[in-house]
């Protein structure tokens, strides 16, 4: 599921439990407000990347250097409860979102290993999945 359908599916899920007075009308409005600010730097993300596409990767580079991005952004999902779920932009696959369950497969794999190490993706998925250090 990409981004967009599981922030569509989260929020139905927030009017069913606000509708059946199950969440309180501030904690609907801080849940928006949250929704409102990852919209508005999943936007300026996509810009980034379009950016890249059009401008080629010096801009895109140069970017990056300014510290507006890191290399590898990602444009996560927090599903609840689940966090293999989450999804992550991997380097080594040309920055296709992917999620930490297949981030960590993928890392272990002998042909990959090398290049993983280095992926803070990697690093923090290991950290949150296997508990490690």
């Amino acid at each position: 599921m990409g981004l967009i359908e599981q922030e569509i599916k989260e929020l139905r899920k927030l009017k069913d439990d606000w509708e059946a007075g199950k969440i309180a009308d501030n904690k609907v409005m801080l849940v928006l407000r949250i929704y409102d600010q990852i919209q508005k730097r999943t936007n300026a993300t996509i810009q980034i990347h379009m950016m890249r596409g059009k401008f080629g990767k010096p801009v895109f580079n140069g970017i990056i250097q300014q510290g507006v991005i890191g290399n590898g952004t990602s444009i996560e999902t927090i599903v609840a409860g689940d966090i293999e779920l989450e999804m992550v932009k991997c380097p080594d696959k040309d920055y296709q979102l992917v999620s930490r369950a297949d981030c960590l497969g993928y890392s272990g794999e002998t042909e990959h290993m090398e290049n993983c190490q280095s992926c803070e993706h990697f690093k923090i998925t290991r950290k949150v999945l296997l508990r490690v250090a």
